[in-house]
């Protein structure tokens, strides 16, 4: 990875443009949030593939279970406050687990 996981997202790589209940009448508002949540489903797989790779350029491979593991746990955790805070119990689970020698 060239740029780090936290400069992403100060960029704004995971940040969701679209607009969200615009719309003349109520079928165009369903549709413009309909876009606007597959919008975020795919920002959200985009971050968990980053998080992926970085965990593979940082240390030894994990298995997907792991990497699962510290993934879901990082997002119940910070999600509500975005995905920089995400971001942070990632990287905190990540070197608690490598501080173990979990991987």
């Amino acid at each position: 990875m060239e740029k780090g996981i936290g400069e992403m997202i100060e960029e704004g790589r995971y940040e969701n443009k679209l607009p969200y209940g615009e719309g003349k009448d109520k079928e165009e508002k369903k549709e413009c949030n309909k876009k606007y949540r597959e919008e975020d489903d795919r920002l959200y797989l985009l971050f968990e593939d980053d998080c992926r790779k970085y965990v593979n350029a940082y240390c030894k491979e994990i298995t997907e279970r792991r990497f699962k593991l510290i993934f879901n746990k990082s997002w119940s955790d910070g999600h509500a406050e975005g995905y920089s805070e995400v971001w942070y119990h990632f990287e905190e689970i990540l070197e608690f687990a490598k501080n173990m020698e979990m991987f």
